[in-house]
């Protein structure tokens, strides 16, 4: 069954250049089989064969929307019909007229191809020399694009092995079920260069057409570039601009005939807005053809949107009347990220009918529910943008996939479709009894206009502002609460280096052993949102350490900034004396002094932790001071 999910589907145009090659099958009478008025034939008649047809085939999902020559529904396309009584390896086969090839030096053939649907078969070209039939010259094997919109491509075959008059083959085969409709047009014979190169199939990764500043880690640009001469090409090259970005990369030498994959990037934007990839292709040798060397594309870096494709509805879906399930994309989030709301566009809504988006897991299909929205009340029954919002935000986990689906009850829900960047297995439904399926298993090669929304989210909860210390290793057991200010409390410490040491928010260090550690104290929001807050413990052994020894005081403590330091009970004549912060790093030296007190100056310091050590060549005293 082809038709499952149908609803309002709007042929989105294509504007082509129009051109006057040999063969555009213009003037054929659509729906004519077998021999045609501009000499060409077609057999078998029936069943799996070459038709002349217009305005897309009979079948959602495959075959082309419009014609190349003229880009409209009125232009003319042959294309093969692989619904029953078709077969799967059934053969089709399209012969041209006699083609005299004595006035070319280097001939070759072009045409135009549209190969779109998820079963799709191969097509062959074979070249009759005058005596016998040379099978498989070329071919194009498998689907080729995957939307009834996407732009036609172009094939070029070499056929400068050939002379005198020929004639040309086009033998298609049958995929595995009626998705398998492909078709040809503007077919000529042309006079190859020595030297051409060609960019056909630019992309980028990622491929969405908007996505928020905090997920861009960076584009890369990939394109297939194609010598379509007749001679080597030496350091075949694609370069990528952006701006006043440029970047690019080649390869060694690329024969006649021959394609090769290029990726260039990455590429990192600063700044949200719409961005052109301008590509380009060139080789050592001089080019013959620089109508083909060139390519663009466009992307949206935004503050928050995450869009698979634009916002441009050429269709709606529904499951239908009756029937509860639904309908959405899947997605990859790139970074670590909030989902406060769902945007999705509504074609021809009932007023009064309800929905809601629930966000789930994705491994190979949509998996368990994560979240649901507030509920959406259908307010008009006039197509446009609704917003649904979650009573708390949904944490995505980079380098993970999700899937936003829309749910339908028994209204059907016109949700907007567009086919632009679409790749296979990006949209997804489920309805009745029927399990997951992308939708192109039901022949709509679409995404669904479904937006999400991410935001920097508040956490409503504080885990304070950590202080590091340093104790010794035979200190009493430590509250590490102590060493955070303005904390909410109800959090929970993790004793990240498992020392077995923690017990709640005390921390032993005799159990611990010397080192250094680190433990996090984590409090969370109303809606489980975490935050936190880290903090460093070193344990030293302390060796003819005491910080409460009599013999040395330092005050005032707490200081304002100016603190003396009295060393009248120490029988050492020399003694170094260090400051240091709480991370370790020396503020105040001062080495071999025989002064026995000092007032020293640190109100130029931040306010925390600071630890003063008296170290002469017989012992070492540590004091702690506390600076507001």
């Amino acid at each position: 069954m082809k038709k499952l999910i149908i609803l309002v589907f709007v042929l989105a145009l294509f504007s082509v250049v129009t051109n006057a090659q040999p063969y555009n099958f213009d003037g054929l009478t659509v729906g004519s089989t077998g021999t045609f008025a501009n000499g060409w034939v077609g057999t078998p008649t029936a069943g799996f064969a070459w038709i002349a047809d217009n305005n897309g085939t009979t079948s959602s999902g495959t075959g082309p929307a419009v014609d190349h020559t003229l880009g409209t529904t009125t232009g003319i396309y042959m294309y093969t019909e692989a619904s029953s009584p078709a077969a799967v390896g059934d053969s089709a086969l399209l012969v041209s007229p006699n083609i005299n090839l004595t006035t070319y030096t280097s001939p070759a053939l072009s045409f135009w191809y549209h190969m779109c649907g998820t079963s799709m078969g191969n097509l062959y070209i074979d070249i009759f020399n005058g005596s016998t039939w040379i099978r498989d010259v070329d071919s194009l094997v498998g689907a080729t694009q995957s939307a009834e919109n996407d732009p036609w491509l172009e094939k070029t075959v070499d056929l400068t092995s050939f002379s005198g008059t020929i004639q040309i083959r086009f033998r298609a085969v049958c995929g595995s079920s009626w998705s398998s409709d492909m078709a040809i047009d503007d077919v000529d014979i042309f006079e190859l260069p020595q030297y051409d190169l060609s960019i056909t199939n630019p992309s980028f990764s990622p491929s969405m057409f908007s996505i928020p500043l905090d997920q861009t880690l960076g584009y890369d640009f990939s394109a297939r570039i194609n010598n379509v001469g007749y001679d080597t090409i030496h350091n075949p090259n694609l370069k990528i601009s952006i701006g006043a970005w440029q970047d690019s990369t080649s390869a060694s030498l690329l024969l006649a005939g021959n394609y090769i994959n290029l990726t260039v990037g990455p590429f990192n934007p600063i700044a949200t807005g719409s961005y052109t990839a301008d590509y380009s292709c060139f080789g050592d040798e001089m080019d013959g053809n620089m109508t083909n060397n060139t390519a663009t594309s466009t992307f949206i870096v935004s503050d928050s949107i995450y869009a698979l494709t634009d916002s441009t509805a050429t269709g709606s879906l529904g499951i239908g009347a009756g029937t509860t399930g639904i309908l959405g994309n899947k997605i990859e989030v790139f970074a670590d990220d909030t989902l406060t709301s769902v945007s999705f566009y509504l074609n021809s809504p009932i007023v009064g009918d309800t929905t809601f988006i629930t966000i789930h897991t994705f491994d190979t299909v949509p998996g368990s529910i994560i979240a649901s929205s507030d509920t959406l009340f259908v307010p008009s029954a006039t197509g446009a943008w609704y917003t649904v919002s979650f009573d708390c935000p949904v944490v995505l986990d980079s380098g993970a996939y999700y899937f936003i689906g829309i749910n339908e009850f028994f209204n059907n829900i016109t949700i907007g479709t567009n086919n632009t960047n679409y790749t296979p297995e990006s949209s997804w439904v489920i309805f009745g009894g029927n399990p997951w399926q992308p939708s192109e298993f039901y022949g709509f090669d679409v995404y669904y206009l479904i937006n999400a929304n991410f935001a920097n989210y508040n956490v409503d909860a504080f885990a304070g502002t950590g202080t590091n210390d340093t104790i010794c290793e035979y200190y009493s057991p430590m509250d590490l609460n102590l060493l955070l200010t303005g904390q909410d409390t109800g959090g929970i410490w993790t004793d990240n280096n498992a020392t077995g040491a923690l017990s709640g928010s005390i921390f032993d260090p005799a159990i611990a052993g010397i080192g250094t550690y680190s433990f996090t104290y984590t409090v969370y929001d109303s809606c489980g949102i975490a935050d936190n807050e880290t903090i460093t413990v070193m344990v030293d052994a302390c060796l003819l350490i005491d910080e409460n020894d009599s013999r040395v005081q330092v005050y005032p403590n707490p200081s304002d900034g100016i603190i003396n330091i009295d060393l009248e009970g120490l029988e050492t004549e020399l003694n170094r004396i260090t400051i240091q912060n709480s991370i370790g790093q020396t503020v105040y030296t001062v080495d071999n002094t025989d002064r026995k007190q000092l007032s020293v100056d640190i109100s130029h310091l931040p306010t925390g932790l600071y630890f003063i050590t008296i170290q002469s060549s017989q012992e070492s005293i540590c004091k702690k001071l506390l600076l507001n």
